[in-house]
């Protein structure tokens, strides 16, 4: 028996997915309900398991803090080469450099999960 993973494809129906897949030769039959919930559980646990979704989110995540250290690090000492160092206002931007670096997985979790929610509603 062979079945076509993309015609059971909840992609734009409301509805969810009710299918019964019936095998003669084994004497078996298969009932099951597939909703976008269910979608977005399976791709919850794809992004979390597969190694190279992984990957992917932990170089989107370094890249993100490099370009916060460098945010942090260097654009105030090139914007103002000649001027005077803040050290309130530059320890104001490391803790606000450090929490958006922080919530990168909680922001990149909830893009992700609009984004296959927009795809599969």
């Amino acid at each position: 028996m062979t079945i076509n993973p993309y015609a059971l494809s909840p992609v734009a129906s409301e509805q969810p997915l009710v299918a019964e897949l019936v095998d003669q030769q084994a004497a078996w039959t298969l009932d099951f309900t597939l909703d976008l919930d269910d979608v977005l559980r399976w791709n919850a646990y794809f992004r979390k398991k597969s190694p190279a979704m992984r990957r992917q989110f932990y170089v989107a995540w370094g890249v993100c803090g490099f370009a916060i250290m460098f945010l942090v690090g260097l654009v105030p000492w090139l914007l103002l080469p000649n001027q005077p160092i803040e050290w309130p206002a530059m320890a104001a931007l490391a803790v606000f450099a450090a929490a958006a670096w922080a919530g990168y997985p909680w922001l990149y979790r909830w893009k992700v999960e609009r984004a296959t929610r927009a795809v599969y509603s």
